[in-house]
């Protein structure tokens, strides 16, 4: 794997401009998660668990214990990407984050990939001066390679370069909210865009993708952090990997045709995930304060897929440790 920190200085100038730099960031993040125990005595007050469903299958405990280290081995890649950590040799679960961090970091706005992401572009001409550039440095890769059909899962034909004209033409006919009202909250930048696809085609982005567009409004100062009840609210309705992610880790019974789990359900079970993740942080020495509702929803999804993907090979070198669900 090329390392990241020599891209950033490689890139020429012009693209160089529009990367988010790493080091303040990183720094940040890392100094609220290398703390000690003896500063979160808040948290000691909290018994892990305790509305666990006692019909619950054995195992749950270790199951969360296996989704703390993968912070732990999220730590140990994300101090060697900010180059504050010489790191001599990478156990295999590290080693499988560091092979394809842009999809196995748990938080998911230090992937290297999301580095060439900007904005503020006057017109398509200016972005698409912008993507030619990137291009240059980027040489031979194909156009996947800055769109990928399959980046969301199961691969989306539509999802491609050649819609950016018609995602401009929506975005220049939406009534958006006036300078003042800026960032929105999450729940009305998520309701508007909804509405945006209902009135507007908008190929190859489904619920999923509105959600990580308004995730990535959210980075750029654009919209307010979700709370934890706008997360609960996205997991009910996505119904996707991060709700199978909470039934993984015996928050919530699996569903069946007869029950399908409520907002209330996933709400109350949300917080009681967060709450035994933290208190868990803290018994491992680590602090979870600069992890987000957007980082912890993530998360919930990496650990489902890593306990459900993967060859039986890639299985047999982690051993009882999480899965990471080599693709």
């Amino acid at each position: 794997m090329e390392d990241f920190i020599g891209i950033v200085k490689s890139v020429p100038d012009g693209v160089s401009d529009a990367i988010i730099t790493l080091g303040n960031a990183y720094q940040s993040f890392l100094r609220h998660l290398q703390a000690f125990t003896d500063q979160v005595e808040s948290e000691r007050a909290y018994v892990p668990g305790e509305t666990v469903d006692p019909s619950l299958p054995c195992g749950i405990y270790d199951r969360r214990c296996n989704f703390v280290q993968m912070f732990r081995d999220n730590i140990v890649v994300l101090e060697h990407l900010a180059g504050s950590q010489t790191v001599s040799s990478f156990t295999p679960v590290q080693q499988a984050i560091l092979d394809k961090p842009d999809s196995r970091i748990c938080a998911r706005e230090f992937a290297p990939s999301r580095r060439l992401m900007s904005q503020n572009f006057a017109n398509l001409e200016e972005w698409s001066g912008y993507l030619d550039r990137v291009r240059q440095h980027f040489s031979g890769k194909k156009d996947d390679f800055f769109c990928n059909p399959s980046a969301l899962g199961q691969p989306i034909p539509e999802r491609n370069l050649g819609q950016a004209p018609h995602f401009w033409e929506v975005s220049t006919t939406c009534e958006w909210p006036s300078s003042s009202d800026w960032p929105l909250k999450f729940a009305d930048m998520h309701a508007l865009l909804m509405r945006v696809k209902e009135k507007n085609s908008l190929p190859g982005c489904g619920p999923l993708g509105i959600y990580l567009l308004c995730v990535d409004m959210v980075y750029y100062d654009l919209v307010e952090f979700p709370t934890p009840h706008e997360v609960a609210f996205i997991i009910t309705s996505l119904r996707k990997g991060a709700l199978a992610g909470l039934e993984v880790l015996g928050y919530l019974a699996s569903e069946s045709a007869h029950h399908k789990h409520t907002f209330d359900e996933v709400a109350k079970a949300f917080d009681i995930f967060k709450k035994d993740t933290a208190f868990l942080l803290s018994a491992h020495n680590v602090l979870d304060t600069a992890l987000t509702e957007i980082d912890y929803e993530h998360a919930l999804y990496l650990f489902k897929r890593s306990n459900t993907s993967g060859t039986e090979t890639a299985r047999q070198t982690l051993g009882k440790t999480y899965s990471i669900g080599i693709k």
